[in-house]
């Protein structure tokens, strides 16, 4: 159970940073148990990297005949390092953040930001179907609770939940693509069909990946958008690197590999010239 250590110290770093936050009201003490946990996770992250643990199999999730009746998690050498980096990431927001200890909802910003760590790292974990539609789930219930509680303002829990329900198409069609797999029952997508296994997989990371819609802002403040919102950005583009790795290619042929390929050329050049034309970074 090694793979879950980290997961294990976000959690419980999470739960002991609301804790100590409201009993004794010592910001700097509550950023230096944050800090000091996130170090330790993050070398955990190196011993998984170093002894590359066996993957984690839950068996009989579902009765056959179903495909997925399976829940597999496992670091491989590619997805260890999206986990790496996303460790990573929270260390350097966690330091960021000792510049905003006055801000007057800083515990919950931090301790989220180590919970929505925890669920990305269940999702990068995922080596199955059905394991990467239960930990997309839990992300999309985790971010939007968050973000309610970390920003009250009405008016931008409305960028939140059309984030959500935009990524929650992709569940929607890994859950079509799931059923479509029963060993025995008739296949709802015949490969004539516009919706084939490719097109579903293609559809389930083009939504999952976060960038429709294109920019929908959280909050006005720096520390609100370098900080957390900077994780919750990352996860779902991590975890949808995490579920392309399982599965190559997305099944898409050459044709079609070359017209996505062209669509990630233009959003990275419209990307560029967005920040080099805009007045505020």
């Amino acid at each position: 159970m090694l793979v879950f250590l980290p997961v294990f110290l976000l959690i419980f770093a999470a739960i002991l940073i609301q804790v100590i936050g409201r009993i004794q009201k010592m910001v700097g003490r509550t950023w230096l148990v944050a800090a000091v946990i996130s170090v330790l996770a993050w070398l955990s992250m190196i011993l998984i990297g170093i002894l590359k643990p066996e993957p984690v199999i839950i068996d009989n999730w579902m009765p056959e005949p179903f495909r997925f009746a399976y829940l597999e998690i496992q670091f491989t050498d590619t997805t260890w390092v999206f986990g790496f980096l996303l460790m990573t990431l929270l260390v350097a927001v966690v330091f960021y953040e000792a510049k905003f200890l006055e801000y007057s909802n800083y515990i919950n910003k931090i301790s989220g930001s180590m919970l929505a760590v925890a669920f990305g790292l269940v999702s990068i974990l995922s080596r199955s179907f059905l394991m990467f539609a239960l930990s997309w789930t839990i992300i999309d219930l985790v971010e939007f609770g968050i973000l309610v509680v970390v920003i009250k303002r009405p008016e931008n829990h409305q960028s939140a939940v059309t984030s959500v329900i935009f990524r929650s198409l992709g569940i929607l069609f890994l859950i079509v693509l799931m059923a479509s797999e029963s060993n025995n029952a008739s296949s709802l997508i015949d490969s004539g069909s516009l919706l084939s296994d490719s097109g579903l997989l293609f559809l389930t990371a083009f939504f999952r990946i976060g960038i429709i819609p294109i920019y929908l802002p959280y909050g006005e403040s720096a520390g609100i958008q370098r900080g957390f919102v900077t994780i919750l950005r990352f996860i779902p583009l991590l975890s949808t690197f995490a579920f392309i790795m399982l599965n190559g290619d997305l099944g898409l042929t050459v044709s079609a590999s070359g017209f996505v390929r062209l669509l990630l050329l233009a959003g990275l050049i419209y990307t560029a010239i967005k920040w080099f034309v805009t007045k505020n970074e």
